[in-house]
C-alpha cells in the first residue's frame, strides 16, 4: 500500500511542478477579473507562496520522473490547484473580514483578542498547499489571529515531508518554523517563529482507513471543538474503501461541523465523480461515460503496477489500495453523504462548473502558456471530479432564520446566478440583532439571491405594503400580482433540485440581477435577511421613458425594500449603487450604446421613498394617476 500512495504523491507533486513551474501557468491579478470578490480581497499573495514552496520542494522531492507533463496534464492541475486556492483564499479572507466587524462592533477601541482557525488536509502528500496557505495568513493577516495547519498521511510520505520542512526551515528561512520537543515518531510538531500569535503545524502519521487511530492521533490538538475549521480533501477519498470513507465522512461532520458551536467550518472535496466499473454487458451510455470508465480504470491500474493475480474488483479486500469515485454524479454527492450519516449541507457541482464560477474569466481565457489543442478532452477530465462543499449547522439555513449564511455564498458562488457579484461587505449604523431592538454598527453583506432567500423576500414586499391594503385595495392586488410574477418561488419540490433562485433567474433573463441585503450571522437568531433590490433592462417593447434606443439603454429598478427598523441607516443606498455597478459592468461591452439610463417607479405617497430617488440625483419623468393612486416614475442618466 506504502509504495502505491508514495508513487502516486511523487506523481501528483511532479503533475503541479510541471504546469505552473515548467510550463508557467499562473493566477490572473484582480486588475484583469471582474469578479468582486477577487476587487475586494485584492491579489492574494497564496498563489505566490504556493510557487515560491513548490519550486523549493522541487530538487528535495524524489523527481527521477520526466519534469514536463503533457499539455492535457499540465492544464488540468493547473485548473485543480487554482481552483483550490481559491477557495482557501475565500475561507481565510471570510474568516479575517469577520474578525474585523467584530472588533468594530464590541466598542470604539479595536480589539487584541486573538481569534483560531484550523485547517486540516487529508491525505496531504507532498504538496505545500498546507503550507502556503499557513504562511499566507502569517503575512496577510493580523498576528494577533492564530492558525492550525494540521496534516495528515501515511508514515512513508509524513517522514520524507518532514525532511523536506525541516531542511527549508534551516535554509534562508524559507519556513518560519522551529521544532517542538513535543513531536513524536507519529506526530511532528512546528511553531511559527516570529509572530507573537502562537501558530503552529502539525505532521500526523495516520491511516484514514483507521478510524480509531484517526481520532486518537488528533486528539491532543484539538484543544478547541469550536475552532473554524477547513477540511480539505484532494483526491483522497477516492483510495478508500466505500465503508471507511462513509464513516471518516461521519466521523468529520459530527466533530467539525454539526456542532452547534463550530461557526464558520467548511469541508472542501475534490474527488473524482463518475462511474468507474461498469458490467461487461452494460454499454457505455456517452462520450463523459466512457471517458469516466477509460479514466477512472487508469488510476486503477496504477494501483495494481507491480501486485500479482487479476486486476482489482471493487468487492476487493479492505486494506488492499483501490479507487472509488465519491459518486457516480455531482447530484449523487447528498444522497452518498446522507446515507453516510452526514446530516449536513452539502453544494456540489462538477469541476468543471467550479472552475468557470471560481477563477477569474481571464485565467480561462488568457493564452495558455504552450501549445494546447485539446479543450474537448480537458472539459471531459474536469466533468470527471466533483467540488462539493460541506458547512456547519449555524451557516446554512435553520428552520427559525431561513436565510442561508455568509460562508456558502462565499465559498460557492455557483449557488446564484450571478457569481461574479459579491457577497460585498459594508459597514453601516444598523440593527446587530435579529430582533432589532437594538441599533449598531454592522456589517451589512450585498449579495445576489439564493433560493433560500425567496421566502424572507416575499414577507419584506408584503411587509412594506401591508399598512396600505386596507386604503388601498389596488394596492394589494398589485402585490399579489408581483408574487406570482417576478417575485413568484420555486414550489418546495423542485427548489430542492434547484440550486438557483427563481426570482434570480428571471432578472438575469432580463439583462439583470437580484440583490438582498444581510446582517452577519454572528447571533444565536443566525443571519437575517434585511433588505432587496432588482434591476432589469427594460426591452424594445416598453414605450415612454423605458423605451431604449439605438444609443440608449435603460434600466429599471424594482423591488427596493428595506426592512422598517434598518431604514435611513444607508442600507437602500448601498443596495442602489451595488445594482447601478452591475448595470455598468453588463454594458461595458455593448457597442453603440451611448447613453445608460435607470428609472424607478414608487407611489407617491411613499414619501420616503420619493425623497430617497430624489436624494440620490434622480428626477420625475412622469406622473400618472392609477386606482385613484398617484404614481411617479423617476429617472436617472448614469453616462
Amino acid at each position: 500500500m506504502d509504495a502505491a500512495v508514495i508513487r502516486t504523491a511523487q506523481d501528483a507533486f511532479q503533475a503541479k511542478a510541471s504546469a505552473f513551474l515548467t510550463v508557467g501557468y499562473k493566477m490572473a491579478s484582480s486588475s484583469r477579473s471582474t469578479d468582486t470578490f477577487r476587487e475586494q480581497a485584492g491579489d492574494s499573495i497564496l498563489f505566490t507562496n504556493y510557487l515560491k514552496l513548490l519550486k523549493a520542494f522541487q530538487p528535495l522531492v524524489d523527481n527521477h520522473r520526466k519534469s514536463r507533463q503533457s499539455p492535457l496534464v499540465n492544464a488540468g492541475y493547473a485548473l485543480r490547484v487554482a481552483t483550490l486556492l481559491e477557495q482557501i483564499q475565500r475561507f481565510l479572507w471570510y474568516h479575517q473580514e469577520s474578525s474585523h466587524a467584530n472588533n468594530r462592533e464590541d466598542d470604539a477601541t479595536p480589539s487584541t483578542a486573538s481569534s483560531k482557525i484550523r485547517v486540516m488536509v487529508l491525505g496531504a502528500g507532498l504538496d505545500p498547499l498546507g503550507l502556503a496557505t499557513l504562511l499566507s495568513w502569517l503575512q496577510q493577516y493580523d498576528n494577533n489571529n492564530i492558525i492550525q495547519l494540521v496534516e495528515i498521511d501515511l508514515a512513508s510520505i509524513v517522514q520524507t515531508k518532514r525532511e523536506i520542512v525541516t531542511e527549508l526551515c534551516d535554509a534562508n528561512n524559507i519556513l518560519p518554523l522551529q521544532p517542538t520537543s513535543q513531536s513524536t515518531n507519529h506526530h511532528y510538531s512546528f511553531n511559527c517563529s516570529g509572530t507573537p500569535s502562537h501558530s503552529s503545524y502539525h505532521l500526523m502519521t495516520t491511516d484514514l482507513r483507521d478510524l480509531a487511530a484517526v481520532e486518537k492521533g488528533l486528539a491532543p490538538i484539538l484543544d478547541q471543538e469550536d475552532t473554524p475549521t477547513l477540511i480539505l480533501s484532494e483526491l483522497v477519498l477516492a483510495y478508500l474503501p466505500p465503508t471507511s470513507c462513509n464513516a471518516l465522512l461521519q466521523w468529520l461532520c459530527s466533530t467539525f461541523l454539526k456542532q452547534s458551536s463550530c461557526h464558520g467550518s467548511a469541508m472542501i472535496l475534490y474527488e473524482p465523480c463518475g462511474e468507474s466499473w461498469v458490467d461487461q454487458e452494460r454499454s457505455i451510455t456517452s462520450v463523459t461515460h466512457g471517458f469516466h470508465h477509460i479514466y477512472f480504470d487508469r488510476f486503477q491500474a496504477k494501483l495494481d503496477r507491480g501486485k500479482s493475480g487479476k486486476p482489482t474488483s471493487p468487492n476487493q479486500d479492505e486494506m488492499s489500495p483501490s479507487f472509488f469515485p465519491i459518486a457516480t454524479s455531482p447530484f449523487a454527492v447528498a444522497a452518498r453523504l446522507q446515507s453516510a450519516g452526514c446530516a449536513v449541507s452539502a453544494h456540489t457541482v462538477s469541476a468543471e462548473q467550479a472552475c468557470f464560477h471560481l477563477l477569474p474569466t481571464s485565467f480561462l481565457s488568457q493564452p495558455v502558456p504552450e501549445m494546447f489543442d485539446e479543450h474537448a478532452a480537458l472539459r471531459l477530465y474536469l466533468r470527471s471530479y466533483c467540488v462539493s462543499c460541506l458547512f456547519s449547522r449555524n451557516d446554512t439555513a435553520t428552520k427559525e432564520a431561513k436565510t442561508p449564511g455568509l460562508l456558502p455564498r462565499i465559498l460557492c458562488p455557483w449557488t446564484t446566478c450571478h457569481s461574479r457579484v459579491g457577497p460585498f461587505p459594508v459597514m453601516l449604523s444598523v440593527s446587530s440583532r435579529a430582533n432589532f431592538e437594538t441599533s449598531a454598527t454592522a456589517r451589512i453583506w450585498i449579495s445576489p439571491i439564493l433560493p433560500d432567500d425567496e421566502d424572507a423576500v416575499q414577507k419584506l414586499f408584503v411587509q412594506s405594503y401591508r399598512h396600505l391594503f386596507a386604503e388601498y385595495p389596488s394596492v394589494q392586488k398589485m402585490t399579489k400580482s408581483a408574487l406570482k410574477k417576478d417575485l413568484a418561488m420555486h414550489d418546495s419540490n423542485v427548489q430542492k433540485l434547484s440550486s438557483m433562485s427563481r426570482i434570480g433567474i428571471y432578472y438575469k433573463e432580463r439583462g439583470g440581477v437580484f440583490l438582498v441585503a444581510i446582517v452577519p450571522d454572528t447571533m444565536e437568531e443566525g443571519p437575517q435577511l434585511v433588505g432587496s433590490i432588482g434591476v432589469r433592462k427594460c426591452d424594445a417593447k416598453e414605450k415612454g421613458v423605458r423605451a431604449p434606443t439605438t444609443t440608449r439603454q435603460t434600466f429599471e429598478i424594482h423591488r427596493l425594500f428595506v426592512h422598517p427598523d434598518c431604514r435611513s441607516r444607508g442600507v437602500a443606498r448601498e443596495l442602489l449603487n451595488r445594482a447601478i455597478r452591475h448595470v455598468m459592468a453588463s454594458q461595458r461591452l455593448c457597442n453603440g450604446v451611448q447613453e445608460i439610463c435607470l428609472v424607478a417607479t414608487t407611489l407617491a405617497l411613499l414619501v420616503g421613498a420619493t425623497r430617497f430617488y430624489e436624494k440620490q440625483g434622480f428626477q420625475i419623468l412622469e406622473e400618472e394617476t392609477v386606482a385613484n393612486l398617484d404614481i411617479r416614475t423617476y429617472g436617472k442618466v448614469l453616462r
